[in-house]
């Protein structure tokens, strides 16, 4: 039988020297006002955000495995009564999507072992209530700090790591035994397939064809079997791929949504 569960996503915005780092933030626990601390901190930083409720766990994980809406962090609220249930639920999260951080919430008046710590968790912190003053704000600095390096692609370039910001890039296309990174500031060349490439990019990057992957947030024009990106350069969609492109445009948005000729 399928338990239900309340969590809250929080959409919470961070300004930097850089960019605008957009956080999306769930908590989990059985008792919502278990959380209303975090959530109300969550509420009181300077950036704005957005606040939904999901009404059980398995919608969480749903959201895990999408990578659109894919949380940046989830935090559990841990107790007494529930600690082994709680505790593998992280697990399953864990089993799911490995690189979503997880912060436990546990009453500071209550005594834990260090049990809590082990087993298969990307566990970057725990947090007592009630809440210390700019504890919460350093852990969204943290969770902020991750999300920068998973925005980051690392290829293999003459033998050394290159590093490569994802916004930056326009397409990948494969040339032979090599793949052509197009970025705003030239062309990458590495000696790795697109095959390989694919699994470590973020949802918005798409195949549209056997030896080309789009960075869809690029794509300022969608035709029929074409898709024009911000700079101009068309890239060819293949037969066998163009609805589920066409798909997965409409669904991420972007700058091509309502754009589409047929």
């Amino acid at each position: 039988m399928v338990q239900h569960f309340p969590v809250i996503i929080c959409q919470q915005s961070i300004e930097t020297e850089r960019w605008l780092v957009v956080l999306k933030i769930a908590l989990f626990d059985e008792d919502p006002s278990y959380l209303r601390e975090i959530l109300k901190n969550l509420n009181e930083q300077d950036a704005a955000g957005q606040v939904s409720e999901l009404s059980d766990f398995d919608e969480l994980l749903a959201m895990a495995a999408d990578e659109i809406q894919k949380p940046d962090a989830v935090f559990f609220g841990l107790r007494q009564d529930s600690k082994q249930q709680t505790l593998q639920r992280a697990q399953e999260l864990f089993a799911l999507s490995r690189q979503i951080p997880v912060i436990y919430v546990a009453d500071g008046n209550e005594i834990w072992d260090q049990t809590i710590l082990f087993g298969n968790v990307n566990l970057i912190g725990f947090i007592t209530l009630p809440l210390e003053a700019g504890v919460l704000s350093r852990y969204l600095r943290k969770i902020e700090e991750l999300k920068e390096e998973a925005q980051l692609l690392t290829v293999k370039v003459r033998g050394k790591d290159s590093y490569i910001r994802m916004e930056n890039i326009l397409y990948m296309e494969s040339r032979k035994h090599v793949a052509n990174v197009h970025t705003d500031g030239g062309i990458v060349t590495t000696y790795e397939k697109l095959s390989s490439l694919l699994p470590r990019l973020p949802g918005n990057f798409v195949q549209v064809h056997k030896s080309y992957l789009v960075n869809a947030d690029r794509v300022s024009l969608a035709e029929q079997n074409t898709l024009i990106l911000d700079n101009g350069e068309r890239i060819p969609v293949s037969r066998s791929r163009k609805n589920e492109v066409k798909e997965r445009l409409m669904r991420m948005g972007g700058n091509a949504k309502g754009k589409e000729k047929e």
